[in-house]
C-alpha cells in the first residue's frame, strides 16, 4: 500500500460548509475528497480525518485546520493553462 502521507488545509472556518466534514472522524474508511488549490490544481484523494482544529476569536475571523492522513496516491490535476 502506498503511503500519501498527511494534508492540512487552513480555512476560513464556515459550519455550514465543514461541520459535515466533522461526522467524518466516525468513518473507520478512507472516504473520498477533492480540494483545488489557490492556484487552480485539483487534488483528488482518499483519507481519514485525523485532525480539526477550530479557532473562534471573539472579534475576528472564524478559522480550522483540518488534517487528512492520506490512503494510497493522490492524483493531482493541473491547473488549467491560462488562454493567450
Amino acid at each position: 500500500m502506498v503511503d500519501g502521507g498527511e494534508v492540512s488545509v487552513e480555512c476560513h472556518y464556515d459550519p455550514d460548509k465543514h461541520d459535515v466534514i466533522y461526522g467524518d472522524f466516525k468513518n473507520p474508511n478512507p472516504v473520498a475528497y477533492e480540494m483545488e488549490s489557490p492556484a487552480g490544481e485539483l487534488w483528488a484523494f482518499e483519507a481519514l480525518l485525523t485532525g480539526f482544529e477550530r479557532e473562534m476569536p471573539i472579534d475576528g475571523q472564524m478559522a480550522a485546520t483540518l488534517t487528512w492522513q492520506v490512503s494510497g496516491e493522490p492524483t493531482i490535476t493541473p491547473a488549467p493553462t491560462p488562454a493567450p
